[in-house]
């Protein structure tokens, strides 16, 4: 039998009665605001580019698609508009909200939203975001079938799982704790969070609803279902009978079950739920619509892992993988999806003359002419280590200096330059440059197994005085296509 188990009274007066005070409560809560979870760099500046460019729809299209980044927003909301009595539906407010207001609420880097960061993400604060994309997109594609409205739907659906991402990134331990004791135990994940922090995750977020003005339609979305558990066969039927809130809390719970379908790890019992909740789907939907959702929750998925490995080995975004087949050098160069377009045009245009594998003079040729004034670079120099003198040696350059010239330079920059081998990321500076004058420089390792070496490039007076202008990534997708001009694969 599909059934939910809704927190009971009795958890409730035990929490408050077991030493943890109102305030401490509180402070958790608070604490946990602050520290908040960690958004996409990859999809953050998808929606500033968005804003910049005018283009609203796209903007608000990356902001739903990273819970962080969307409630980050929801969260500022009432710093930029007046606050309305009956509080906000956040997708609505934002949707209205002036162009100039709407810039302001997207932060400009991930570390104004949280010191935390997507590429440490363990698999199970990866899981719950997949958790949160699946569910919010299931919640809002179902609300069109059942005539709730889709904007609160995605909303409520969002905010139940606030509570839950937070405390998997402020306490991982204890997230990771709790999911294993609500598997073994066959529990609720809330109830276990709650056993050991004192506080579930419900009350985190309905305490944070009424923080930030939501509205109250929204909130009683966010309350516990204290009567009788819904199920099939009861007098009130899921989606059919009782209020418009009870209504929609069935429409997220259901939709929160078809998101724990998705990871039979941590949720083993939730596949065999769901099968049973679409009994009580058939009636209001096709089956066309949950292939839908899944193919829109994946590809919100991949473009999470753009911006953190973690994601790449989750069960949905691997099968994703193997469905398209494997991904060309093109999509490798992942750099490249934070690129404007222009410059993603100009590239495919050398990865157009490049066969995985092997060697493309003409690849690399269009990549040296095209390429470097389009990003900002002035000129450079590509030195390859000799392999039986071990020496770096000047093998390809852009600009008007010759190779020997480089050489030159290289015998007076030897420390800079050999030390970018052994260097993780690019070292962007400002030194005397190979024109004897000082200037904006980013120097980084090739990591080509067959060609290891340095790649040196100088920027343009215009790149260098801009603040905004991004050279590391420039540096990075330029780095990378060379090293598929050699014959990398990876």
């Amino acid at each position: 039998m599909f059934q939910y188990r809704p927190p009971t009274p009795d958890r409730k007066i035990k929490t408050i009665r077991d030493g943890r005070p109102e305030q401490k409560r509180e402070d958790t809560v608070e604490h946990l605001s602050k520290e908040f979870f960690p958004v996409n760099p990859q999809i953050l500046k998808q929606a500033n580019d968005a804003v910049t460019s005018h283009d609203r729809d796209r903007a608000l299209a990356a902001i739903k698609s990273d819970p962080a980044l969307f409630l980050h927003c929801v969260k500022n909301l009432n710093t930029l508009v007046e606050r309305r009595e009956v509080g906000f539906n956040p997708l609505v407010a934002l949707r209205e909200l002036e162009e100039d207001k709407l810039a302001k609420l997207i932060p400009e880097n991930a570390r104004q939203v949280s010191k935390h960061s997507l590429e440490n993400a363990s698999e199970t604060q990866a899981l719950r975001i997949q958790h949160s994309v699946f569910s919010s997109t299931a919640a809002e594609r179902i609300a069109n079938e059942i005539q709730i409205e889709p904007e609160l739907a995605f909303s409520a659906t969002i905010f139940r799982q606030l509570g839950l991402n937070l405390v998997a990134w402020s306490y991982p331990a204890v997230y990771s704790r709790a999911l294993v004791a609500q598997r073994r135990n066959g529990t609720e994940l809330d109830m276990e969070v709650e056993n050991l922090l004192g506080v579930s995750p419900s009350e985190i977020g309905s305490r944070l609803a009424v923080k930030w003005g939501m509205s109250g339609e929204l909130r009683q979305a966010l309350t516990p279902d204290l009567a009788q558990p819904v199920s099939t066969t009861a007098p009130e039927k899921p989606l059919r009978e009782g209020s418009p809130a009870k209504k929609l809390r069935d429409l997220c719970r259901i939709s929160e079950t078809y998101a724990a379908s998705k990871d039979t790890k941590y949720f083993p019992a939730a596949k065999e739920q769901w099968s049973t909740a679409q009994v009580v789907l058939k009636d209001f939907c096709a089956d066309t619509v949950f292939e839908q959702i899944e193919q829109s929750a994946r590809q919100v998925l991949r473009e999470h892992a753009s911006g953190a490995r973690v994601y790449e080995r989750l069960p949905m975004v691997e099968r994703a993988q193997r469905e398209e087949g494997p991904r060309s050098l093109f999509d490798k160069n992942q750099f490249l999806r934070r690129c404007p377009e222009e410059v993603t045009d100009a590239f495919k245009m050398v990865y157009g003359s490049i066969h995985n594998g092997q060697f493309s003079l003409e690849a690399m040729r269009v990549l040296i002419d095209k390429l470097p004034p389009l990003v900002g670079f002035r000129q450079g120099c590509l030195y390859l280590l000799d392999m039986e003198t071990l020496t770096l040696q000047p093998s390809l350059r852009f600009g008007r200096h010759s190779l020997g010239e480089y050489s030159r330079f290289f015998a007076n920059n030897r420390e800079t330059i050999i030390d970018s081998l052994d260097s993780l990321v690019p070292l962007k500076q400002f030194v005397i440059g190979i024109d004897s004058r000082m200037a904006a420089t980013v120097t980084g390792a090739l990591r080509n197994g067959n060609h290891p070496g340095v790649l040196y490039v100088e920027l343009t007076q215009r790149a260098s005085e801009e603040v905004s202008h991004p050279s590391n990534v420039y540096f990075q997708a330029f780095r990378t296509a060379i090293d598929h001009c050699l014959g990398s694969t990876n």
